[in-house]
């Protein structure tokens, strides 16, 4: 099973645990489809032997959406900059976690000057 119908099993079964009589009755079974393109994700029989399916979907909070896009946006732009480092010179450093702030961004122009004074910053902290 993969993992997006594991996900969609677990979610399934947490709602019914709140809300075991969703559908005006309780499930006395429920399963997915064994075919995975089928539609819906649930399918399920009442109690009173009632026909039963449920996609399950997402919420999606809008402000969430955008500051992740803007995270991911700052993420790639500083990746693009600093490009691949080939071989780790350093003898007592391993990683770089870079934290920028929210809205950072490095301009064309300023690519070079940020990569050098990374490195410079990477050296110093090595010695």
């Amino acid at each position: 099973m993969n993992r997006k119908r594991k996900h969609e099993k677990a979610l399934f079964a947490a709602f019914l645990k709140v809300e075991p009589e969703f559908a005006s009755e309780a499930l006395a079974e429920w399963d997915q489809p064994k075919d995975e393109r089928d539609f819906p994700a649930i399918v399920g029989t009442s109690v009173k032997r009632r026909k039963v399916g449920v996609e399950i979907g997402e919420w999606l909070n809008e402000d969430e959406i955008q500051a992740a896009k803007q995270k991911e946006r700052v993420e790639e732009e500083i990746l693009n900059v600093i490009g691949d480092q080939g071989p780790n010179p350093t003898k007592h450093i391993r990683y770089v976690w870079l934290h920028p702030k929210d809205k950072a961004r490095i301009a064309k122009q300023d690519g070079n000057g940020f990569l050098d004074q990374l490195f410079a910053c990477v050296r110093e902290c090595d010695r």
